[in-house]
Order: structure tokens, then sequence, then C-alpha cells
């Protein structure tokens, strides 16, 4: 944390960092297998957003603020999405 001093009073700094992330982001499916053939699961599948470039932009935030509670990450990911694809919607605004 950065403090400025200015006429005897401490002023604390509100420090932005910002990060662009250009990579991919894609679907996920997760299939969960039992031990028993007996045990059924509510939700054997999962589709769940993923791919590299979303991953890596998620973490960062939670990263860069553990780090240092009085920074604040603004985070932007830079990539492509077919707007057709049914599993859009699962990415988007999350």
């Amino acid at each position: 944390m950065t403090i400025a001093k200015s006429n005897s009073l401490h002023v604390q700094l509100n420090l932005v960092v910002k990060i662009c992330v250009i990579g991919d982001a894609f679907v996920d499916i997760i299939c969960v297998m039992n031990n028993t053939e007996h045990e059924k699961r509510d939700q054997p599948v999962q589709i769940l957003p993923g791919g590299s470039g979303l991953n890596t932009s998620s973490h960062l935030c939670p990263l860069i603020t553990d780090i240092d509670s009085s920074y604040t990450a603004e985070i932007e990911l830079q990539t492509v999405l077919n707007e057709h694809d049914s599993h859009v919607m699962s990415i988007e605004y999350r």
C-alpha cells in the first residue's frame, strides 16, 4: 500500500491493476463416474465455462487482491465466441 503525505495528513491511494488477457474460452464437459453401478448422480454430466484464457482471467483477480487488499483488479478477457453455439451462454456474463 502506498501512502502519500500531504500537509501532515496521510492519504491512502487506490491502486488499480489493469490486465488484458488474450486467449481462448471453451466449455468444459465434466463427467463424474461412480464406483458402484447402483449409485445414481443427479447431474452426472456438467457443462462449465473453461479454456485457458477464461480460467486465467477468472483467477487473476482473487490472486491480486489476496496479495495486497489495497489493490483493485480490472481484468479484461479478449476472446472469440461463436454466437450460434448453444453452449456460449454458459460462458457469457459470469
